[in-house]
């Protein structure tokens, strides 16, 4: 295929399924439901009672005994949603604690903060005993399915995929290597009972633009040679060309020669000529690679996400953004729902979980209450209703205004850390939006804004990890729910029973049965 006929078609193609208004922004009110709901503790179950209590207790505002069920299965139903990442981390780091290159304990936060069930990697110098030391970190939290370099597998190239155990499956994952150390497949079952096979890819870029065209072509013949090999629904990674001039800062002239045979490769496996991200914002600029400082400086979109148009039309929150790891890579992730989802509408606004024991929200909460009694009270004595001066009116404005109180009062008690991001995301996407600044200045303000930010994510993956580590010391050694929670999630490497001291019922355990921090828990001497 020519390169000016791809080009064409990309271009038609991303007009087209733009118009449709497929690939939109999800509903964020809907999600942060979702995950409240996700996160909160499991209730002690609660016995029926007589009726009269039953009501007594449902006007209290508490939930009938029978309704239980119902919403653990609408909890399933919202879970079905599935995040899918791709991030280049540019060499395994470290697996020791604290330290600036330890990045795998990064990534787990960064899976964690966005609910990613499918992370891709890339550059990952993977082998057996740094894969195996990395479950042994997170004991059963995480798998890493990994291919490898075979000449140096910890000094080039290397791709994997880390599937997170709540949001899927991770044991009826089946991988395929596609070309060692650059393209692997996984496939496996999501919630919802839905199959994906995903791509992994990282083109080479040792030897230029021939080697990373040869690449293409042998993933591409591979696919048509192993007819039993199923095409994958989504395929991503880093590709290491751009297919359009905006893609690039400065902007350069057109793609470059290897690009007619990423195409090749996509039409062949059935999927989308553009990526879904350039699909849903045809005209933004946005860039997932930065390299270099002042006049030097340069950002492309080297990391993209392709799929079907099955999978397209069920796909929405196409996002770019600061992985907090350290590396020169942006994070891209895509929300991926299943034809069997339920329908979900707009939703409700939800009052911030963080601020129910909010003091002085809860002060302007009740003077904001305390008039609406008074205005209760001056309508029921004046006698008079109509459709502007009604109970009804009186207690919708009440929580209007409660909501918005709740709003102002978070925005108040934000961390000032999550707020520099924020305020510094929001500045950087204002430069790459500017068409009036000059392309200089533009780039020499973007490359100190994202640099800025990876500088603040990161210390903010830190200070969450030192939290973490402090909740263990404060509640790891005591029968508490957070030990407890730990013990379901991890469980001992070995089976075996803890038995009373003396007690001649269940096995003899060996002190190395037990998990580091679980050390004081003396082993049966019987």
């Amino acid at each position: 295929m020519h390169s000016d006929s791809a080009g064409g078609l990309r271009s038609v193609r991303v007009q087209s399924q733009a118009a449709d208004g497929r690939g939109g922004i999800g509903n964020t009110q809907e999600e942060e439901r979702s995950r409240e709901l996700d996160e909160r503790e499991a209730e002690v179950p609660r016995e029926r009672g007589s009726e009269q209590e039953e009501l007594d207790f449902v006007q209290r505002g508490g939930v009938p005994a029978e309704a239980k069920g119902r919403g653990k299965k609408d909890r399933n139903e919202r879970k079905t949603a599935i995040q899918v990442a791709s991030l280049n981390i540019n060499g395994f780091g470290n697996l020791i604690r604290d330290h600036p290159d330890n990045k795998w304990g990064r990534i787990y936060r960064m899976m964690s903060e966005h609910r990613i069930g499918i992370l891709l990697l890339q550059e990952t110098h993977l082998t057996e005993e740094r894969v195996a030391g990395i479950h042994k970190m997170f004991a059963r939290k995480i798998r890493v399915i990994f291919s490898a370099n075979a000449e140096s597998p910890t000094q080039r190239e290397g791709v994997a995929v880390v599937l997170n155990s709540r949001y899927v499956d991770t044991k009826s994952a089946v991988a395929q290597a596609i070309v060692p150390g650059k393209a692997i497949q996984v496939s496996l079952t999501c919630q919802g009972g839905d199959t994906k096979n995903i791509l992994c890819i990282y083109a080479p870029t040792s030897h230029g633009i021939a080697e990373r065209k040869l690449f293409f072509e042998e993933v591409r013949k591979y696919y048509e040679a192993h007819k039993e090999c199923q095409k994958p629904h989504l395929m991503a990674g880093d590709f290491n060309n751009v297919e359009d001039s905006i893609d690039r800062l400065p902007i350069t002239e057109g793609p470059d020669q290897s690009v007619p045979a990423l195409d090749d490769l996509k039409l062949s496996l059935g999927l989308m000529i553009a990526d879904g991200w350039r699909v849903t914002y045809p005209n933004t600029r946005e860039y997932s690679f930065h390299r270099g400082v002042g006049d030097e400086a340069v950002f492309s979109r080297l990391d993209r996400i392709y799929v079907t148009p099955e999978v397209f039309d069920n796909a929405r929150e196409w996002r770019i953004c600061e992985a907090g790891v350290r590396t020169d890579h942006s994070l891209v992730l895509v929300q991926l729902t299943p034809k069997n989802a339920p329908v979900v509408g707009k939703g409700r606004p939800t009052f911030p979980l963080q601020l129910i024991k909010d003091k002085k929200l809860a002060k302007m909460i009740k003077e904001r209450g305390l008039i609406a009694m008074q205005e209760l009270k001056a309508l029921q004595e004046s006698g008079t209703r109509n459709e502007s001066a009604n109970p009804q009116r009186i207690l919708c404005e009440f929580k209007t205004a409660a909501m918005k109180l709740a709003r102002v009062r978070e925005k108040l008690i934000v961390p000032k850390l999550l707020a520099d991001i924020r305020e510094r995301e929001r500045a950087l996407r204002q430069t790459k939006a500017n068409r009036i600044m000059e392309e200089k200045t533009k780039l020499a303000e973007a490359e100190a804004l994202t640099k800025q930010i990876r500088q603040l994510k990161q210390r903010r993956y830190k200070q969450q990890q030192q939290n973490s580590r402090a909740t263990h010391r404060l509640f790891g050694d005591r029968p508490t729910k957070y030990w407890s929670r730990l013990l379901v999630l991890q469980g001992p490497v070995k089976s075996g029973f803890l038995t009373p001291r003396g007690s001649n019922r269940g096995p003899q355990l060996n002190q190395t049965t037990y998990r580091s921090g679980y050390k004081h828990l003396e082993p049966n001497k019987s």
